[in-house]
């Protein structure tokens, strides 16, 4: 096979496939064009049938293009951004790549008319394919106009990769919304033409703020009184804007948005950062809306990754991360607290204590958030202390371990096995003698349930338990209803960060370590995780290629669970091996505190009921579970009157 070099015609127009993928291709390449311009006002005109986009015309007031370099700028990399490349890493403009013009005019029709100054006097240009149709002098407004039609008449390959006509008006649209809330002080209209009538107009005036743009483009009720003003600096990035707590989430990120100076971006380290922020806020695949503009000092971010420049790359993505994580943790943590201090009428001082400025775990990378939102120290420990149905019986050995390892466990036990269970080796009477300092720590700690609350509001009442499941309150003449089993697994959650967040974690020694049973591969992966394990107050030991001991456990495991809870400890480990190492903490944290609360269907007395009511009150704890799940529904006396049709009846 022979090699042939391609015709400059061929190569522009594959070159215009890296940039011009759709209609709103062409709509972000020529507003950014017009914000660099320094327009004032942008109009984004759209003409289409009943099938496909006709037509789109882009008209701005900015300082225009030159008459003697209009043929210029519409040769491929041209442009006025830069001289060398080093200017791409202080780039302050939307483009630099010089890529946009040619490669719309190489595939579609394009008249452009320019005017620099406000003479009158202008340059008109007409292409198809690149070829030059028509140039003369024209009549014109200061600033650029520019209209793109026949659009990929030259590739139709393309075209069957377009989506519907609603899907191409839909990308149009977005970036238009994309630019607007990126910008400040321009006018931008957006115009749509079925054929040559206009079916829906979008006007952003310059002078409405990011915060009257949000709510003129996403007209959602649940928008009022839940958007979080976002205004802080952490590790010399300064991130400004806005997010949404957790009473206004999204199915999906499209109304999730981040800008540098006025660019668009798009990167994963947002995504997941965001994600992160919210794990404990949001239920899995719920998201929030989110507008966010970063601005720094220096050259931290590459925007030449590709030729859309929506994808940056960050010099320093570990700093980023822990920077935008802690703001949105903290900001995020102490608007959702403000506002259930203000419903439940919590105490001033645990709710002051509970938003301040997050800790920094010692489990977290350097400068890195991580605790969730830890109770206060002196407050008693929540413990569900006299449940007994999920009690665990003590476990033998494994069938299948080698003689020699059956001997060597003989060996340091002091009494008959009983039958296995859960893949854990154990004898019953040690096991009960090894935990009994468990039971005394937990006993001297207090037991929540038992114990009266320090604060007690005198206008709650509890009223009943429902399906034993939730739990039905009444404060200040509303009502309330609590998912027992979440409210116990946050009141354990916090209680467990605040163990962790101590300079040394309480264990207990067990005189009879606890066996357990796992493949060789898996026993690899606990042993490799030893470290980690025992910053969470765990010993474990390889005892052989598929058996590990774990000798001691935290303070804070009741009894009753902890053959369990740590088997479920290792099998985290197994699962999530590849987690970073804060994401591994929460996930093991979380899937304790689980297995250590009130399950659905256990039957609480009135006065258990209370007191974990209470608990809840008095340290101000965050109202959904480790997971994200809300726990409390609020059903307040218009909300009744509305239902029973009493709004217009007063008796």
């Amino acid at each position: 096979m022979k090699i042939k070099k391609l015709s400059k015609v061929i190569i522009n127009q594959i070159a215009a496939g890296e940039v011009i993928t759709r209609p709103a291709c062409v709509v972000r390449e020529l507003m950014q064009n017009a914000i660099d311009a320094e327009a004032t006002q942008i109009t984004v005109e759209v003409w289409h049938d009943d099938e496909t986009i006709l037509k789109i015309r882009i008209r701005d007031n900015g300082s225009g293009i030159d008459k003697d370099q209009m043929e210029l700028a519409f040769l491929k990399h041209t442009t006025s951004k830069i001289a060398q490349f080093e200017d791409i890493f202080s780039i302050k403009t939307l483009g630099f790549r010089g890529e946009a013009l040619s490669s719309i005019a190489s595939i579609s029709e394009v008249t452009a008319i320019s005017s620099t100054n406000k003479s009158g006097a202008g340059i008109k240009l007409v292409l198809r394919g690149s070829d030059k149709i028509k140039s003369e002098a024209v009549p014109a407004q200061q600033g650029f106009m520019i209209t793109v039609s026949d659009l990929f008449f030259n590739t139709p390959v393309r075209t069957k990769f377009l989506k519907k006509l609603t899907g191409e008006k839909i990308a149009i649209k977005e970036e238009v919304v994309k630019h607007i809330l990126a910008t400040d002080g321009i006018d931008i209209n957006y115009i749509v033409y079925n054929n040559d009538h206009e079916i829906s107009r979008l006007n952003a005036p310059a002078i409405y703020g990011l915060q009257d743009k949000i709510f003129s483009l996403f007209k959602r009720q649940d928008l009022a009184g839940n958007l979080i003003k976002v205004s802080a600096t952490a590790q010399g990035y300064h991130f400004n804007g806005y997010l949404t707590n957790q009473r206004c989430r999204m199915a999906n990120r499209k109304t999730q948005f981040f800008f540098i100076g006025k660019r668009v971006v798009e990167s994963p380290i947002f995504y997941k950062t965001l994600d992160r922020a919210y794990a404990h806020i949001l239920p899995s695949r719920r998201y929030p809306m989110a507008f966010i503009r970063l601005s720094f000092e220096g050259q931290r971010v590459d925007v030449n990754v590709h030729p859309t420049k929506k994808e940056i790359r960050f010099q320093n993505t570990s700093d980023f991360s822990t920077a935008f994580y802690s703001v949105v943790h903290q900001i995020v943590f102490k608007n959702i607290l403000s506002k259930q201090k203000s419903e439940l009428h919590l105490p001033d001082a645990n709710v002051e204590e509970l938003s301040a400025t997050s800790r920094k775990s010692k489990f977290s990378k350097p400068g890195q958030v991580f605790s969730e939102q830890p109770s206060a120290e002196n407050t008693p420990p929540f413990q569900w202390a006299h449940l007994e149905n999920e009690s665990t019986t003590a476990s033998n050995h494994p069938a299948d371990l080698k003689a020699n390892d059956k001997e060597h466990i003989a060996n340091n036990t002091t009494s008959t096995p009983a039958a296995t269970s859960n893949h854990a080796v154990s004898a019953a009477a040690p096991m009960s003698a090894a935990v009994s300092s468990i039971e005394n720590s937990q006993a001297s700690s207090g037991d929540v349930l038992r114990t009266p609350a320090k604060v007690r509001p005198a206008n709650l009442r509890v009223v009943a338990q429902v399906a034993k499941c939730y739990i039905v309150f009444i404060l200040n003449e509303e009502l309330y209803i609590v998912d027992q089993h979440a409210a116990h697994e946050r009141i354990n959650y916090n209680k467990i960060m605040t163990e962790l967040d101590k300079k040394k974690l309480d264990r207990v020694a067990l005189i009879v370590p606890l066996f357990y049973e796992r493949s060789v591969t898996d026993t690899d992966k606990i042993i490799a995780h030893k470290q980690t394990l025992d910053k969470l107050g765990v010993s474990v030991d390889l005892f052989s290629k598929t058996v590990v001991s774990v000798s001691e456990v935290p303070q804070f495991i009741p009894e009753h669970k902890l053959e369990i809870l740590i088997s479920e400890l290792l099998d985290v480990v197994i699962e999530h091996v590849a987690l970073e190492r804060s994401d591994f903490y929460r996930e093991t944290i979380a899937r304790m505190a689980c297995r250590m609360s009130v399950m659905a269907g256990d039957s609480l007395t009135l006065v258990e009921m209370e007191n974990l009511i209470l608990s809840l009150y008095e340290r101000g704890a965050l109202l959904t579970c480790p997971h994200g799940r809300p726990f409390v529904k609020k059903i307040d006396a218009g909300e009744l009157a509305k239902f029973f049709d009493r709004t217009r009846h007063l008796t």
